[in-house]
């Protein structure tokens, strides 16, 4: 939903870089969340981006992928993190 609650500044970035590209694909009338898994890697980019928990329009499921997508890359993943691939399992919700 584009909030951050652990107060990672890393993942509040990456949440506000996804979160502005969704609602730019959104429409009223969606009322579902969609679940999604994606690994941000060390460099910044993404790998296996999958919806974990389909809503019932292929096509918003399609515009969730599209929006992790489409925000990345990101930075490089903090070394305080201490791995290489980072894997974060993000909410769709509707944006009104």
């Amino acid at each position: 939903d584009g909030t951050d609650s652990g107060g990672d500044w890393y993942l509040a970035g990456v949440q506000q870089k996804i979160w502005m590209i969704w609602t730019q694909q959104i429409k009223s009338g969606f009322n579902e969340p969609i679940g999604l898994t994606f690994t941000i890697l060390a460099d910044g980019s993404v790998a296996d981006v999958q919806v974990t928990k389909p809503g019932s329009a292929t096509l918003l499921n399609l515009a969730a992928q599209r929006a992790v997508l489409s925000a990345a890359p990101f930075g490089p993943l903090p070394r305080e993190y201490g791995t290489n691939r980072y894997t974060i399992q993000a909410i769709f919700k509707p944006t009104s």
